[in-house]
């Protein structure tokens, strides 16, 4: 479901519904429909008046929420090779590989492919330590 955040940056911004009223133009009752999400839709018109008021980008007035969120793994798949890292010495040793796991996203019922990557770096160091992480946000 899509959430509009109106509110939510009118409040970060300690604005009243006439303070938008009166930099857009736009109706104190419309505002109001649309804090309270009382309306069905908005005009683009409107959108661009409330994002240049604002000083926000559309996307920012939108956020996506879901009831429910189930990840379902596929495959393990590599997307790059390891490489051995420039940046220690002769002795030592990193190898980063990065690899992605396929899954299958069903998001209130939706269902949606994609894929989750991450990479790991496993370093040798002198014996008798190995130092392995695992990273999510490459």
């Amino acid at each position: 479901m899509i959430v509009f955040r109106l509110k939510e940056i009118m409040e970060e911004k300690n604005l009243k519904i006439s303070d938008l009223n009166e930099q857009t133009g736009i109706s104190r009752n419309s505002i109001s429909s649309l804090l309270n999400g009382k309306t069905r839709g908005i005009q683009f018109d409107t959108l661009e008046k409330i994002t240049i008021a604002l000083n926000v980008d559309v996307a920012d007035l939108f956020k996506n929420v879901f009831n429910e969120l189930i990840i379902k793994l596929n495959d393990i798949s590599k997307v790059e090779t390891y490489r051995r890292s420039s940046n220690f010495k002769k002795k030592d040793n990193l190898i980063v590989k990065k690899y992605a796991i396929t899954c299958d996203l069903i998001e209130d019922n939706d269902l949606k492919k994609g894929f989750i990557p991450y990479e790991i770096s496993i370093e040798l160091k002198p014996y008798p330590e190995i130092e392995i992480r695992i990273d999510f946000s490459y």
